[in-house]
Parts: C-alpha cells; sequence; structure tokens
C-alpha cells in the first residue's frame, strides 16, 4: 500500500541519516533533529509523487478502486485519531488551541468523506491535507520535547506559518464537502493543499519564544 511505504522510506532516510551523522561526529540529538527534518520532506515529497500519479490515472480514464479508497479511509481515521490524541501534548497554549481546531476540523472533513456522495474525494484529501498534517505535528512534538536550541527556527515556523496554514486548509475543505452534490475534486485540490516546505522560519527580531505570539487562523 502506498500509504505504508510513504510512511517507512522517510523514517528509514531519517534514521540512517542520523546514524551517518554521529558516525561523523555531530551530536546525536542533533542528528536527530536532522533525520526528523529529511522524513518529513522526504514523505511529503513521496506523497506528491503519488498524486501525480493519480491525477495521470484518472486522466487515463483509470478510477480509484473502491477497496483502494476504503483502505484510504482507514488510514485517514487512523491519522486524524493520532493527531487528536496527540495534539494534547502541545505545551504552548495557543499553538495547543489551533492544533484542536485543525482536529475539530479533520474529524469533520473524515466524517464527509465516509459519506457515499463525497467518498471519491478521499484520495485527495488524505494525501494533501491529512496523513502531512498528522506528519508535521509529529516533528512539532519531537522538536519541541526534545527542547534543543538548533529547533528553534523550525518549530518556530511550525508555530507561526505551517499550523495556521493548515487551519485554514482543513476550514476550506471542510466548508467544501459540506456543500450538497458530488465533490469539486479541483477545489478540494486547491483548498487542501498546504505549502508544507515554506522556508519564513524567525520574525526579524529572531526567535520568538514559546507562548509569546498568539496565533491566529489565517494569519
Amino acid at each position: 500500500m502506498n500509504s505504508s511505504r510513504n510512511t517507512i522510506i522517510p523514517i528509514a532516510v531519517g534514521l540512517i541519516l542520523a546514524i551517518v551523522l554521529q558516525l561523523v561526529g555531530l551530536d546525536w540529538s542533533a542528528g536527530l533533529i536532522i533525520g526528523a527534518i529529511v522524513a518529513i520532506g522526504v514523505s511529503i515529497f513521496l506523497q506528491r509523487q503519488l498524486r501525480a500519479a493519480e491525477s495521470d490515472s484518472s486522466s487515463t480514464g483509470t478510477p480509484t478502486s473502491a477497496a483502494d479508497i476504503d483502505a484510504l479511509l482507514a488510514t485517514g481515521a487512523s491519522a486524524v485519531s493520532g493527531f487528536v490524541t496527540s495534539a494534547g501534548e502541545i505545551a504552548n497554549p495557543s499553538t495547543k488551541e489551533i492544533a484542536g481546531k485543525i482536529g475539530a476540523n479533520l474529524q469533520g472533513i473524515m466524517t464527509a468523506l465516509n459519506t457515499s456522495e463525497k467518498r471519491s474525494a478521499a484520495p485527495v484529501v488524505i494525501d494533501n491535507l491529512i496523513e502531512p498534517a498528522q506528519s508535521v505535528l509529529t516533528e512539532y512534538l519531537f522538536l519541541t520535547k526534545k527542547a534543543i536550541a538548533a529547533a528553534t527556527p523550525r518549530t518556530t515556523t511550525i508555530e507561526q506559518s505551517v499550523f495556521p496554514a493548515i487551519e485554514s486548509a482543513s476550514r476550506q475543505t471542510l466548508s467544501l464537502l459540506e456543500e450538497p452534490g458530488t465533490p469539486d475534486l479541483t477545489k478540494l485540490s486547491r483548498a487542501s493543499t498546504v505549502p508544507f516546505e515554506q522556508t519564513v522560519t524567525m520574525p526579524p527580531g529572531g526567535a520568538t519564544p514559546k507562548g509569546s505570539r498568539e496565533i491566529k487562523p489565517g494569519e
């Protein structure tokens, strides 16, 4: 299953990189951070390759099978459950609040996708939004729990840019899925796509201390 491939390969790449960096003398904690960030990047790259392949398949008239959609829905449900549970571990109050909103939106999205009318949108929404969102939250918790200074730029990016973008995308996606009728896959693809690789990491004054900036959806 492609979802398993998209999980196993990034983890393997990240672990191998961390081990190699330790062997060349880099601190183990720093190596793990770099490995985790690379793993997230590889995961997003693989997911985009999969979406491109599915797009090519659709253009040649080969629909996603009912069995594949069922498997995707199970994967999405697991990812959303994991996101909601893990969001409770966030220490930063404002980040925890926005993650809670994301979790609620994702739960609503999965409820919609499990209806016969909307299930055709599962490949787009789960690959574009749900699985990457869970991956980012996993990375964020890893970095914040390690509390290493080198991780501050990346955690700041996630707090101030990535989580708000995910909240906005999840809200728009849910709104589209709540519209009556067959889902518009083109609109859903645009709404559910988040620029996970955006590079803005810190405000002009430098790193922002955790909890010092209120995060608002749409900023």
